[in-house]
């Protein structure tokens, strides 16, 4: 593997294994972590090197290992759309341009998606009322307050209507006058 020579092994179908253990013993292969969450679907596996944890992507490897990227482009697609697939011959490396037009010609990105984002409902985007915020890891809008660095309460909801909502109602409910209230039209 590209960057952990001598210690680990990729193979061109994704699989990850460790050349020696500490104890001189060969080891069959590293546990792959499952994806993360629908936000983040890849999978991963953890490489030490000297009690060092390191954390990398498995199709990055393989691409590295197997794909030449003459134009040293940054981004490597997976040609059937499914993330989990990640042999070598399912793997291409793209420029992000390439990669979005990618996404929207197999369907796995629409013009919803897009409208949801310019519109700031989605990722990165902040809210418009007091103390509500889009969750990216969770996709959902989220309800907070903190009284002196301290969590008051945190809840998660589908639209952001509803988030601004229960904070009036929290604020309310807990006696906070001081805290500027949303106006929900």
């Amino acid at each position: 593997m590209i960057g952990f020579e001598g210690r680990y092994q990729v193979s061109n179908l994704g699989r990850v294994r460790s050349i020696l253990s500490n104890h001189g013993r060969y080891q069959e292969k590293i546990k792959v972590q499952r994806p993360r969450s629908e936000s983040c679907p890849y999978r991963y596996v953890q490489l030490s090197v000297k009690d060092q944890p390191h954390h990398e992507a498995v199709h990055r490897a393989v691409a590295k290992a197997f794909i030449p990227n003459p134009d040293n482009k940054p981004m490597v697609n997976h040609i059937d759309g499914n993330k989990l697939n990640n042999n070598a011959c399912n793997l291409e490396w793209v420029t992000c341009s390439e990669n979005h037009q990618h996404a929207f010609s197999t369907g796995l990105r629409d013009a919803q998606h897009v409208a949801e984002r310019q519109r700031g409902t989605k990722v990165g985007q902040s809210s418009s009322y007091h103390n509500v915020s889009w969750d990216n890891s969770r996709g959902k809008w989220k309800a907070t307050l903190k009284d002196k660095g301290k969590m008051v309460f945190q809840k998660r909801f589908e639209t952001e209507i509803e988030a601004a909502q229960y904070v009036n109602d929290q604020l309310d409910a807990l006696g906070y006058s001081d805290r500027p209230r949303n106006s929900i039209a």
